[in-house]
């Protein structure tokens, strides 16, 4: 293991560390292939599966959740 590579490990350790503290999971971090595109990348974890440029298209778009809309009268009163 190289001497960054060390100190990432250490990092991951103490996040995950927190992690487990407030109920979460532990961080998989690893290398996976994109499910659009195919090309490998350093995932986060399970729930990382598109790759950064993948996930900068346009196209990405389509898959996330909508803000909710607030509707208002003239006055600025919330209907």
């Amino acid at each position: 293991m190289r001497r960054g590579e060390t100190a990432k490990v250490i990092e991951l350790k103490s996040v995950n560390e927190f992690r487990n503290m407030a109920g979460y999971g532990d961080l998989n971090i690893r290398e996976r292939k994109c499910l659009k595109c195919d090309k490998k990348f350093i995932s986060k974890g399970n729930h990382n599966r598109l790759c950064d440029s993948c996930k900068s298209k346009d196209t990405y778009a389509y898959c996330q959740v909508p803000l909710a809309t607030v509707h208002t009268n003239i006055k600025g009163e919330i209907l």
